[in-house]
């Protein structure tokens, strides 16, 4: 009989989620986030904005209402994937994201690159629909990293003081240098 994975209670399953907690910063620069379900970004999304909830609490932060057992279920999901961990505060258990809205969205940018068959024209083309802000600020960025400076952590994606898990499990970040092509480019220009 096939045994079920992430039963609460199983010795093993306990173990290896805890090794799989710590090796979290690694997962998902390797391999990119899982997918999210509509709900489950509505809740994570949530949890983004507002740090750790309850899932009464979730509960009532969504603009419908939804079931208890839904909303307990889709938080069970999203710690099944590793987007979150609990922490007990007195009777009830607090759902915490593991990691930042940037990291991820900055993670699901590199697992669309890591699938490109062309990594350069993926990026050029990217860097071609960019606006002239996110340009700039994308140069700010490069500046800052050429004069060894570490800018600050919102937009600075390799930094020290990045915090991929708040755990500090100290795991670098999904950022991968961009070629100087990019950063000598006027705004709106293309290739």
């Amino acid at each position: 009989m096939k045994r079920q994975e992430g039963v609460s209670g199983d010795k093993r399953t306990d173990a290896r989620d805890s090794m799989s907690d710590m090796m979290n910063g690694e997962e998902l620069r390797v391999r990119g986030p899982k997918p999210l379900g509509p709900l489950e970004r509505q809740v994570l999304e949530i949890l983004w904005d507002h740090g750790a909830r309850s899932v009464r609490q979730v509960i009532d932060l969504l603009p419908t209402d939804p079931a208890y057992t839904t909303i307990a279920t889709v938080l069970s999901n999203l710690k099944r994937k590793r987007y979150v961990r609990t922490r007990r505060d007195g009777r009830s258990s607090l759902y915490e994201p593991l990691f930042s809205r940037a990291d991820h969205d900055a993670a699901v940018m590199g697992g669309v690159l890591e699938a490109s068959r062309d990594r350069s024209a993926t990026i050029l083309r990217f860097a071609d629909s960019m606006s002239a802000e996110d340009i700039d600020l994308l140069k700010d960025y490069l500046r800052t990293q050429e004069s060894g400076g570490h800018g600050n952590d919102a937009q600075e994606p390799g930094g020290q003081e990045h915090d991929l898990l708040e755990s500090g499990d100290g795991a670098p970040s999904t950022h991968r240098p961009v070629s100087n092509e990019l950063s000598s480019r006027e705004p709106g220009q293309g290739r």
